[in-house]
């Protein structure tokens, strides 16, 4: 998103008006999904790191009935007694973060339905910015 921003930044083609808005909804955006991500991947590694993921329904593999959702186990027994990551569980519990992450999004401003209003917004600015040189209005 940085090389977007930047790409923006030096465009001659894009007036000023436009270009500062967009800068400033796209800086800001990624600024919060930079410390949403931070804060949720810290948070979620903590708490499995711990154990204290049980006020979440975390899934085991199998993961075949989705209402029987067992707690916190990424790791399984292999043969011979070894763990190993339990990647179905954890493709399962990535939904977790992901739905946590969008909560923080939203109370950010920045969730999807936010984002579409605001990138309608920027859409009627640079419309309203092209029929100014209207010669008609």
């Amino acid at each position: 998103m940085l090389q977007f921003i930047n790409k923006i930044k030096s465009d001659p083609f894009i007036p000023e008006i436009i270009r500062r808005e967009i800068v400033e909804h796209l800086e800001s955006r990624a600024k919060a999904i930079n410390e949403i991500h931070i804060k949720n991947f810290s948070f979620y590694l903590e708490e499995l790191y711990f154990g204290k993921l049980d006020k979440y329904e975390i899934a085991t593999s199998p993961v075949q009935d989705l209402n029987g959702l067992k707690y916190c186990k990424i790791l399984k027994n292999s043969f011979g007694n070894n763990l190993e990551r339990d990647s179905e569980a954890i493709a399962y519990n990535s939904t977790l973060l992901h739905n946590l992450i969008n909560l923080d999004l939203y109370e950010k401003g920045f969730g999807i339905s936010q984002v579409e209003k605001d990138v309608h917004h920027l859409r009627l600015l640079i419309q309203e910015y092209f029929e100014s040189f209207n010669p008609l209005k």
